[in-house]
């Protein structure tokens, strides 16, 4: 998804399972990813990403922000309260609405 176009304005509904957004040599792929995914969504709809960590959410949730989409964070209630150095599996989702 980083090389290869998606067809514009094609998706109701993607799903993002823990993207890799973080880490060295990270960001720059997931940018571009993001912004493909994103720009394949229709009017009205909506992309999830999921992350394990808050500050991945709050990453993801910021190169949105810098696409020009607004987001909203939840947390799965399984884990709420758990530490956030505790590894939890799809702890968070980030929901953009297109």
């Amino acid at each position: 998804l980083s090389t290869e176009m998606l067809p514009e304005a094609s998706c109701g509904l993607l799903l993002g399972v823990h993207p890799l957004v973080m880490g060295v040599d990270c960001e720059i792929p997931w940018r571009t990813i993001m912004a493909n995914v994103l720009r394949s969504c229709q009017p009205g709809a909506r992309c999830i990403f999921a992350t394990f960590y808050t500050f991945e959410a709050e990453k993801v949730m910021s190169m949105c922000k810098d696409l020009g989409f607004s987001s909203e964070l939840r947390e799965n209630p399984y884990y709420a309260g758990a530490k956030d150095e505790v590894g939890t599996h799809l702890r968070f989702i980030v929901i953009v609405s297109v």
